[in-house]
C-alpha cells in the first residue's frame, strides 16, 4: 500500500484525545406530528434551495452536486448563486471558491482514495452522499488549517441536509476510515498501467489520458496533466486606450502579493495572490483593463490590424477579443461582433461602454444560417473564434474535462469547418481571417484547417510579420499553438488564412 497524499500539501496535526468520542446526549424537543414533520422538512428544503446562513462549505457542496446533476458549466452554476456567493464574507468566499474549483480538479484521485475506505462501490452511491464524500476528503488532504474533526463533521452535517439524515453515518464511517489509514491506498504502477496511473493520480479521464499518452509520451503528458492542475494567475489585458501596462502595474501593485508584465502578450499584466474580485480592484470602474488570459491576447496580432478598418468578430461571445481589437485600431474603424445570444450581446454593450469604446457594433446573428453579409459586402479582416470543447482551458475550468466527450470531437470539427466555411465568404481579397479555438486536439485543429484549404482553393496560410514574441508560438507549418505544460498559459490554436483573389 503506498501513501495517497496529495501533491500539494501535507497533513500532520494528529487527532488530539479522540475527536470521535461522543458527547453527552443532552435533550432535544423533537418535532411530533404531521404538521411538525412537514415544517422540519420544509426548513431542510429551504436551506438547501438558497438559505445558506453564510456556510460556504453547504454551498460548494451544493454547487458539486447540481455540476453532477444537471450537467450544467460551472460558469453557468455560479453565475445562478451570485447572490448567495456574494452574501459570504470575504474569508467564506475564499473558502467557498477553494473547495468547488479544488474539489472539481483533484475528483478523480479524491474518488479513487474514496474508493479504498468505502465499504460501497462509488457509482452506487447518491450523488449527494458522494459530494460529501468529497468535500471531507478534499479539507483532510488539502486544507491543513481544517482540523480533522471540523472536516468530518461538517461533511456529515451537509450529507444530512443534501442526503437525508440516514446518509451520515455512512460519511462518518467512509471518512473516518480514510483519517485511520491516513489515506493510503494503492495507485497504478506508471510503468505497468501508464493510462490509469494517469488518470488516477492525475484526475484526468481514462480518454484524455489514452489521446494525450499516444501524442506527447509519458513524461509530457504528466507534465500537461500537472499544467493543467494548478491554480492559474489572473490574467488582464491592459486598455491602451487610457493608460500603459506600466501605470496599470503601479495602481494595482499594492492591491495583491505581485503583478508583472506578461512574458509574451504585450498588454497584458499577471496578477498573484488576488483575494477578492477583480471588479473591486482599483482601475476597474474606470475600463483600465478587462480580464483575458494570455493566450487568447496572442490570436487577434495574427490579423495585423490598423486603425480605419473594418473587422468583423463573428462569433463574438462576451466580445473580449473584440474590445481587444478595437483598441488595437486606436478605436478607429468598424469591429462587428455578432452572436447568435442576445444575453452576451447586451453584457457586450456594457463592457464597451466601460472601456470606453466606440467603434464596435453588435447584432445578432447565426452565422451557420445568414446568407448575405451581416453590415457590409466585405470585411478588411475576419475573426471566426469558433466554439469548440474548450479542452486548453481545463486550468481555469476544470469542470470541462469531467463533461467533455471523445465522440464529440469530430462534431465540432464539422461544425467548426462549415462556420468557416461561411465566414471566409465575406472577405476581401487580400484580406486575413483568423481562425481559432481554445483547443490542442487534432479534430479541431489541423483536421479542420487541411479540409478548409483543400475545399477553398483562394485562401492560404499566411504568416504574419509578427515580432518575436509572437512568432516563437508559431510553428513551422504556420500555426500559433500554445500548450500549458511548454508555455504556462492555456493551450490555444490560431491560423492567418490570406484570400489572395
Amino acid at each position: 500500500m503506498k501513501n495517497a497524499e496529495p501533491p500539494k500539501s501535507t497533513k500532520s496535526n494528529d487527532l488530539k484525545k479522540n475527536p470521535w468520542k461522543r458527547k453527552p446526549k443532552t435533550k432535544v424537543n423533537k418535532p411530533s406530528g404531521p404538521a411538525s414533520r412537514k415544517e422540519h422538512k420544509t426548513k431542510s428544503r429551504d436551506r438547501i434551495t438558497g438559505n445558506y446562513s453564510g456556510n460556504p462549505r453547504l454551498l460548494a457542496a451544493e454547487v458539486i452536486l447540481e455540476l453532477e446533476n444537471n450537467r450544467s458549466t460551472l460558469d453557468r452554476l455560479l453565475e445562478e448563486k451570485s447572490e448567495a456567493i456574494e452574501a459570504l464574507n470575504s474569508r467564506d468566499r475564499g473558502l467557498f471558491n477553494t473547495l468547488v474549483y479544488g474539489i472539481i480538479r483533484w475528483r478523480g484521485r479524491l474518488d479513487w482514495i474514496l474508493a479504498t475506505f468505502s465499504r460501497k462501490p462509488l457509482a452506487k452511491l447518491d450523488q449527494a452522499v458522494l459530494a460529501a464524500l468529497r468535500l471531507g476528503l478534499f479539507q483532510l488532504l488539502y486544507l491543513d488549517r481544517v482540523p480533522q474533526s471540523a472536516a468530518v463533521n461538517t461533511a456529515v452535517e451537509t450529507s444530512k441536509i443534501l442526503g437525508g439524515r440516514s446518509t451520515g453515518a455512512f460519511v462518518n464511517a467512509v471518512l473516518r476510515n480514510a483519517v485511520r489509514g491516513n489515506y493510503r491506498t494503492s495507485w497504478p504502477g506508471p510503468r505497468k498501467d501508464p493510462l490509469k496511473y494517469i488518470s488516477a493520480t492525475q484526475s484526468i479521464p481514462a480518454w484524455m489520458a489514452d489521446r494525450w499518452l499516444q501524442r506527447f509520451g509519458f513524461h509530457q503528458t504528466e507534465q500537461l496533466c500537472q499544467a493543467l492542475n494548478t491554480i492559474p494567475d489572473i490574467v488582464l489585458r491592459t486598455n491602451r486606450l487610457k493608460r500603459k501596462p506600466e501605470l496599470v502595474i503601479e495602481l494595482l501593485k499594492d492591491q495583491v502579493q505581485s503583478v508583472r508584465i506578461c512574458s509574451t502578450a504585450p498588454d497584458g499584466i499577471r496578477l498573484h495572490g488576488l483575494g477578492r474580485p477583480v471588479s473591486s480592484l482599483a482601475g476597474f470602474r474606470e475600463g483600465l483593463f478587462q480580464v483575458q488570459g494570455e493566450a487568447s491576447q496572442l490570436v487577434a496580432y495574427l490579423l495585423e490590424l490598423a486603425p480605419g478598418m473594418r473587422v468583423w468578430d463573428a462569433c463574438a461571445g462576451l466580445g473580449t477579443k473584440s474590445c481587444q481589437m478595437a483598441i488595437m485600431m486606436q478605436d478607429k474603424g468598424l469591429v462587428l461582433a455578432s452572436d447568435n445570444n442576445s444575453t452576451r450581446l447586451a453584457s457586450l454593450e456594457k463592457e464597451k461602454t466601460r472601456l470606453g469604446i466606440s467603434s464596435i457594433r453588435t447584432k445578432r446573428l447565426d452565422l451557420l444560417t445568414i446568407s448575405e453579409g451581416p453590415a457590409c459586402d466585405r470585411f478588411d479582416r475576419i475573426l471566426l473564434d469558433a466554439p469548440c470543447s474548450a479542452l486548453g482551458v481545463i486550468q481555469k475550468n476544470p469542470d470541462v474535462k469531467w463533461f467533455a466527450r471523445q465522440d464529440r470531437l469530430p462534431e465540432y470539427g464539422k461544425r467548426q469547418l462549415a462556420m468557416l466555411n461561411q465566414a471566409s465568404k465575406f472577405l476581401h481579397p487580400g484580406g486575413i481571417l483568423v481562425y481559432s479555438v481554445c483547443s490542442f486536439e487534432p479534430e479541431e485543429t489541423v483536421e479542420v484547417i487541411k479540409a478548409f484549404l483543400k475545399s477553398e482553393q483562394k485562401f492560404d496560410i499566411y504568416r504574419p510579420k509578427a515580432s518575436h514574441w509572437l512568432r516563437k508560438h508559431i510553428t513551422p507549418a504556420g500555426f500559433l499553438q500554445t500548450l500549458p505544460h511548454r508555455n504556462k498559459m492555456s493551450g490555444f490554436f490560431a491560423v492567418a488564412l490570406r484570400r489572395h483573389s
